[in-house]
């Protein structure tokens, strides 16, 4: 579990929600569909991607505060992506 302050949240939420955007936009102009999924799930929310036409979802991370942080979100979506095309 993680604990945002008070003073914090605001710019926390705005933050996670613009990393977010980046990592779909990205995503998506390389044919992906994305979902947030696990919305109240002891682990906590989390982003989803597949291939148009599939239907095997794969997991990305989870929207916490070590997502917030990322400062280059497409290259830590590239390098997950090009992960789980080498464990094929």
């Amino acid at each position: 579990a993680y604990v945002v302050n008070n003073d914090e949240v605001k710019d926390y939420v705005e933050d996670r929600e613009a990393n977010f955007c980046k990592a779909k936009t990205f995503l998506e102009s390389k044919g992906y569909e994305v979902e947030r999924s696990y919305f109240g799930s002891e682990d906590g929310e989390a982003i989803l991607y597949r291939k148009h036409g599939t239907e095997d979802w794969h997991f990305l991370c989870h929207l916490d505060p070590m997502f917030v942080e990322i400062e280059d979100v497409e290259g830590f979506v590239e390098n997950i992506e090009e992960s789980e095309e080498a464990s094929k």
